[in-house]
């Protein structure tokens, strides 16, 4: 079966215009999978979104209006925006500065953001964030810093469907890449610790994807140290990558 599709704005449109009974939408009598292809088509990007930025600059066909057709529309087409699109959470387009209120400002927004989606925060399925900052590294009293601890809540609290987790250690501003390197392994070992009991503290969580420098994959204790843990380790640059982001306000 060979299904042709119109223009995503045409689809849009005719969804908003179509009459208020739904059972008498020509739309909705199409089986329940063709409808999640056609969401799929208008909703789905390859490229991450972010959706922290204060404007938008969707690309050409992203037809995010589509959730603003209909209550039905809205109730079925989430679980693909926000099950199966990424979002990221992390600093990467908030301005250099490490000081703390631009991380509890972070956290704020992150919270604010699950907050206003309300209900459909529940259906979000993969999310990236900052690798979690510490307040200290010593060997028995390794603290991490609450604006980190204040994300992951909101991530556990919101998004019971949170199925997987994309930090990057190597683009932190204050570098704990080459700090956890420096580190003895036990100390190191404690410091990575905390930060996994604190992704696990999320129950659906299935996969944590750490990125790192390339050379560092190749430093065998490194890599154990982080896959004892059950990540997975990348190579990709996190940098590089949202030089495609897609940024958007969707509420």
């Amino acid at each position: 079966m060979i299904l042709r599709l119109k223009p995503v704005a045409t689809v849009v449109n005719k969804l908003a215009m179509e009459s208020k009974n739904v059972e008498e939408k020509p739309f909705f009598s199409l089986p329940r999978e063709i409808r999640d292809q056609i969401y799929k088509l208008c909703l789905l990007s390859s490229e991450t979104l972010q959706p922290l930025y204060a404007w938008s600059r969707m690309n050409k066909g992203f037809a995010i209006k589509l959730l603003r057709t209909s209550k039905t529309v809205h109730a079925e087409a989430c679980s693909v925006f926000y099950g199966q699109n990424r979002f990221d959470f992390s600093d990467s387009f908030y301005f250099i500065n490490v000081m703390d209120f631009t991380n509890f400002a972070l956290a704020k927004e992150v919270g604010s953001f699950l907050e206003k989606i309300g209900s459909s925060a529940e259906y979000l399925g993969n999310a990236v964030i900052a690798f979690p900052q510490y307040a200290r590294i010593e060997l028995g009293n390794t603290a991490l810093a609450p604006q980190n601890m204040a994300i992951i809540a909101s991530l556990r609290r919101r998004c019971p469907n949170l199925r997987n987790l994309l930090t990057d250690l190597a683009s932190t501003f204050i570098n704990l890449e080459h700090q956890l390197l420096g580190r003895e392994r036990p100390l190191r070992h404690e410091a990575l610790a905390l930060v996994d009991a604190h992704f696990r503290s999320i129950p659906s969580l299935q996969h944590i994807i750490v990125q790192v420098h390339e050379v560092h994959l190749s430093d065998d204790k490194f890599r154990e140290d982080i896959e004892r843990l059950g990540w997975t380790l990348s190579a990709e640059e996190i940098r590089e990558r949202t030089k495609k982001n897609i940024t958007m306000r969707i509420y």
